[in-house]
């Protein structure tokens, strides 16, 4: 059986048999492996009880080794049927890129995983043996390439016939080397240096990377489940620096991972066509330029934030935006969105209703729930997103199950019940909350308009005492006159540079240099519409909310485009979603933190209003697409399961 390959000249042809395309893979494997015999036989156990040298765990693995060197030429000679199959498997990896991707980035991960077992368990410490098993793992992470060359012929007629091939193969067949390569280097750059420290405190490190390598693969074989992830980072009180957490890590992992797949496989950056793109792109430009500005001495007297500061305030918007961009393009049937959404209901649930016990009495046993989640993870768009949802869902998705639906009810009375009674004086929490489901209900039934206004005006006008002593519950009168006077002072510190700002975080450190009442201390401005002014300048306000307009308009003309069910119900609880952010922007700076107030660990929380627009803006592109169904898959009973409202009846 033969292949043949011709140049792009077409002036010559090679022919090779399979037979010595699997002979040579043969004999390079056999060839790796014996490199490593020596390091293997000289290396003495710590704990001997086998031939006065070796552990008897290692001794089991010595004697499979020699066993696997010692039969491994016998492959040669092998059968035409099985080689025939062995080929055909490699073209088929070859075809498909998601199986090359994973076939060879699956080869490296066991080569590396191997690295780091023996790395704990201190078994060969010698250069060789590793370079041996990395050598190993490149090997098979290549060989689908390997043997794609091979059967296409290998011109060894002559060294100028051989250097042309090579140039072929690596202009015009690029794609086929730097998958691997790519796969290769990031994965070896992971464990370098914790493999070069044995050091106990380099342990745990190095244990971490087993599961974040593996989490890398999953990402490259199912993308959207990353953001599934990054919903559930919300449990986990892990920080590190300056109050970077889990959830800014994972939307990191999630664009690198992206744009990988753009660099390898797209070869071209293709961003879905809707209205929120353009200004959201400009906002991250904006914010780009606000930071090389923010270099300059703005103020003689005072110097700005320290270049890790700049750079995390600079990162959110990123990550932001990044957020956003992942949810748009990966998610790409309903389900995925389901998925999604259920999973924020269960995780963001088991929080509500741990305070809630805590409440009731059980102190203790509420303590013990929400210590298991990220400081930063219960801000104001957790709040307000998760109960308009829930609300949005639980009414309008007539899709759902009557038992489902009660479930999820119930879960968006009690979430607004804490927000309005426990948590009353945290105005962040509920007033929200209240004007998105509001809007909801408006965006549902738009008659109601006129009711629900006559009906605000009058509650406003008769109750207005009530309504002021509801609001200024506690400390809540200081708070805003002192918010007002902050906004006055960080608006003037704006003014020497207000189309670009003064940079991320820099106007925190200029701060004492306009004293709020009578104090020269640092403050903020708790309030997003002042920071962006103060940080991007009025071109970063003016793009911010430029594109939660164009989401809103988005939302309002995919009311009649979708059908009912639940993607109707998201779309009815995203357009209250975005007014709630837009509100809550007003009262601090929640959607996009600010270093220095909410910080790095409020991304949990923001991250949320990201996801769930761009989820938006993934249904507009499945609307527009007749191939893909909007329809949502079959809603289980109640009594089909015992657990919360995951509700797809088939994996996604």
């Amino acid at each position: 059986m033969g292949y043949s390959w011709v140049t792009n000249q077409g002036n010559f042809i090679h022919r090779t048999n399979v037979r010595l395309v699997f002979s040579l893979s043969v004999i390079v494997t056999w060839t790796i492996l014996m490199s490593a015999i020596h390091p293997m036989i000289t290396y003495t156990s710590q704990r001997i009880s086998v031939l006065g040298k070796y552990s008897t765990p290692y001794a089991i693995l010595l004697t499979f080794y020699l066993i696997t060197i010692t039969l491994w030429p016998l492959l040669l000679g092998s059968p035409e049927r099985l080689i025939n199959r062995v080929a055909q498997t490699f073209r088929h990896l070859q075809d498909q890129l998601r199986s090359h991707i994973w076939f060879s980035a699956g080869s490296f991960f066991l080569a590396l995983l191997t690295l780091i077992l023996i790395q704990i368990w201190g078994w060969g410490q010698g250069e060789r043996l590793r370079f041996s098993i990395l050598l190993m793992g490149l090997w098979l992470s290549v060989v689908p390439t390997f043997w794609h060359w091979g059967l296409q012929g290998w011109p060894v007629t002559s060294p100028k016939v051989l250097l042309n091939w090579l140039y072929f193969r690596l202009t015009v067949d690029r794609i086929l080397w730097l998958r691997p390569l790519i796969i290769a280097g990031v994965l070896l750059l992971s464990v370098g240096l914790a493999i070069n420290s044995p050091s106990p405190r380099q342990i745990l490190p190095i244990l971490a990377l087993i599961p974040a390598i593996g989490g890398v693969l999953i990402f490259l074989r199912w993308p959207p489940l990353g953001l599934l992830v990054v919903v559930a980072t919300l449990v986990g009180p892990i920080e590190g620096p300056s109050g970077s957490n889990m959830t800014l890590g994972v939307v990191a992992l999630l664009l690198v991972l992206g744009g990988l797949d753009v660099i390898v496989h797209q070869r071209r950056i293709k961003l879905v066509a809707s209205r929120p793109i353009g200004p959201l792109l400009l906002l991250v430009l904006i914010a780009s330029l606000a930071f090389a500005v923010g270099q300059l001495p703005w103020y003689t007297f005072a110097r700005p934030a320290p270049i890790g500061a700049q750079l995390g305030g600079l990162f959110l918007f990123i990550l932001s935006a990044g957020a956003f961009l992942l949810a748009a393009h990966q998610i790409q049937t309903v389900r995925w969105l389901q998925w999604l959404t259920w999973v924020f209901f269960l995780i963001a649930g088991i929080s509500v209703i741990g305070r809630l016990i805590g409440y009731l009495g059980l102190r203790s046993l509420g303590y013990y729930v929400f210590m298991v989640y990220s400081r930063g993870s219960d801000g104001s768009i957790l709040w307000t997103w998760l109960i308009v949802l829930s609300f949005s869902q639980a009414v309008f998705n007539n899709k759902l199950h009557l038992g489902w639906r009660a479930v999820i009810g119930g879960l968006a009375v009690a979430s607004l019940y804490m927000a309005l009674f426990p948590m009353r004086a945290w105005n962040s929490g509920w007033v929200p909350a209240l004007v998105a489901v509001t809007v909801t209900v408006w965006a549902a039934n738009p008659r109601l308009t006129v009711p629900l206004v006559l009906v605000g005006l009058l509650g406003a006008t008769t109750q207005i005492q009530k309504l002021v002593d509801f609001i200024m519950i506690g400390d809540n009168e200081y708070s805003l006159s002192t918010r007002l006077e902050a906004w006055s002072l960080v608006l003037e510190m704006a003014k020497i540079n207000p189309i670009l700002g003064l940079g991320p975080a820099n106007y925190y450190y200029y701060t004492p240099l306009f004293p709020i009442r009578g104090y020269a201390v640092q403050f903020n401005s708790h309030s997003q519409y002042v920071d962006l002014i103060a940080q991007t300048g009025v071109l970063g306000l003016i793009c911010f909310c430029w594109f939660f307009v164009a989401v809103g308009l988005l939302a309002w003309q995919l009311r009649e485009r979708v059908p009912a069910g639940f993607p109707r119900a998201y779309v009815y609880g995203t357009l209250g979603g975005v007014v709630g952010t837009l509100v809550s922007a007003a009262f601090g700076d929640w959607v996009i933190p600010f270093f220095y107030n909410v910080g790095l660990v409020g991304f949990s929380s923001s991250v949320l209003a990201w996801l769930f627009t761009g989820g938006l803006v993934a249904l507009e592109q499945m609307a527009g697409q007749p191939s893909v169904s909007l329809e949502p898959v079959r809603q289980p009973r109640v009594t089909e399961l015992v657990s919360l409202p995951v509700v797809t009846s088939t994996s996604p």
